[in-house]
């Protein structure tokens, strides 16, 4: 069958990183099936120059017992797809841009490769590490971050984790109102149930996140604030109180 325009688009953004030009769309158009334009890229001067592994990269300097490489092929989604806005890593998880504005600025829409020997957040030794833990995991899996931000690593680790059958909790501790909402909208783009994360937040924090997303981010947020490990102070309790009352 021959292969579409999103087809070619999606090998580009996946092989290459970009979107692909007018003309070498209407020239990969014309090829038989979607394996030939995959193969036409494979063997193209920018696709080798792309992957080349610089083995003086610094990223390189690590010391496993175990074969942290072949866990980022064990783990990889091949069939991941750029979804409109987002930026989808290997696994197929999905983050906006805008939630580091100057590290990824015009990533939108874009899907990236093996973080090998990184990526733009972490390298072959702490990745490594993450999935080993999913690795070793049986029937269960839990993951705590300290300062979450986004959510990155229980976005990313709780998403694989899943995918590979195994019962999943990720819990994100985070004071910053505007990345709590971070973590939750991501959670929410990559498929996370409310009731497979817990984000401990103060109080009047977590009440300032709630507006800002849909009925079910809401309840994430609500069941995150119940289940705080820290009694709100009274200055917490001023606080949410003052939002509650019109100006």
């Amino acid at each position: 069958m021959s292969p579409s325009t999103q087809d070619i688009r999606t090998l580009f953004l996946a092989m290459l990183g970009r979107e692909p030009e007018a003309a070498a769309s209407d020239d990969m158009g014309r090829l038989e099936s979607i394996e030939a334009v995959a193969k036409a890229i494979l063997g193209s001067p920018e696709f080798n120059a792309r992957h080349q592994l610089d083995k003086t990269s610094p990223f390189y300097h690590y010391a496993s017992v175990f074969d942290a490489q072949a866990l980022f092929h064990k783990f990889e989604l091949p069939d991941r797809a750029a979804r409109p806005g987002l930026l989808v890593n290997f696994a197929g998880v999905a983050m906006r841009p805008e939630y580091l504005p100057g590290v990824l600025d015009g990533t939108h829409g874009q899907v990236e490769s093996l973080p090998i020997p990184a990526n733009w957040h972490a390298d072959i030794a702490e990745w490594g590490a993450v999935l080993r833990s999913i690795d070793l995991a049986r029937d269960n899996f839990t993951i705590a971050e300290l300062g979450c931000g986004w959510g990155c690593w229980i976005n990313n680790a709780c998403v694989i984790a899943k995918r590979a059958g195994l019962k999943v909790h990720g819990i994100g501790v985070e004071g910053d109102r505007e990345h709590i909402g971070f973590a939750i909208e991501a959670c929410s783009l990559n498929g996370l149930e409310p009731d497979e994360i817990t984000l401990i937040t103060p109080l009047h924090r977590a009440r300032m996140a709630m507006p800002c997303f849909r009925s079910r981010t809401r309840q994430a947020v609500r069941g995150a604030w119940k289940r705080c490990s820290t009694p709100p102070s009274p200055n917490a309790r001023r606080l949410s109180a003052m939002e509650r009352t019109p100006n």
